[in-house]
């Protein structure tokens, strides 16, 4: 997994800056930080963290799936997507402590509806979901929101049918977050339709959902 992650970026520049790094933390006494990590990648410098992310394994620190999220968040932010799918992959492939979480696969869901691809992040869901880890309420907003701002309500109605389904997010929390988006695209009147069918059914809409709608 090391080596396929510096083989995406043909990383060779400057080995000897992160192995300083890692020494001084050594002789510290310390590891190097998820911070250490994240700072790289927060930066936008990918380079040096595949560079770090290389050389971890070989002096003592292992890195688990806090830190291939942390890198894969970096990749989808400032790299590839494609790039960041190929992290999800080796992760998935990896398994154990580096499998992918709901933190993991929200990122990559997140990146790709920002690039106006949620058709392609429902896709990931499924995958998530068939890897045994279930969509939160921040993952299914998120979606929610890509879709709507796409002009894809019918399937933003049909993600929530299935999240439901699958029990992992409340109806009440996933048609909050569809009437939100509903307003964001100028639905007025879907969304005020959606708001008073919840609480004609006994749905509690969250507090974003009912402060928007009373604005």
């Amino acid at each position: 997994m090391y080596s396929k992650v510096c083989q995406l970026f043909d990383i060779n520049r400057n080995p000897q800056m992160v192995t300083d790094v890692i020494e001084a933390y050594k002789v510290e006494g310390c590891l190097v930080s998820v911070k250490t990590f994240k700072g790289f990648c927060n930066a936008g410098r990918l380079d040096d963290a595949c560079a770090l992310f290389k050389v971890m394994k070989g002096h003592g620190c292992f890195p688990n799936v806090v830190v291939y999220s942390t890198f894969l968040d970096g990749v989808r932010r400032f790299g590839s997507l494609e790039v960041a799918l190929d992290l999800l992959q080796g992760m998935e492939n990896e398994g154990g402590d580096c499998s992918p979480n709901v933190v993991t696969y929200t990122s990559l869901i997140q990146g790709f509806c920002e690039k106006s691809r949620t058709l392609e992040a429902l896709q990931i869901l499924d995958r998530m979901v068939a890897s045994g880890c279930s969509p939160n309420r921040v993952t299914v907003s998120i979606l929610i929101k890509g879709l709507c701002t796409e002009g894809h309500l019918e399937e933003a109605y049909k993600l929530i049918d299935k999240v439901v389904a699958g029990g992992s997010v409340s109806d009440g929390e996933c048609y909050s977050s569809l009437v939100v988006s509903l307003l964001r695209i100028k639905k007025l009147e879907e969304a005020e339709k959606l708001f008073r069918g919840m609480l004609a059914s006994a749905m509690k809409p969250d507090g974003l959902a009912s402060s928007t709608m009373s604005l």
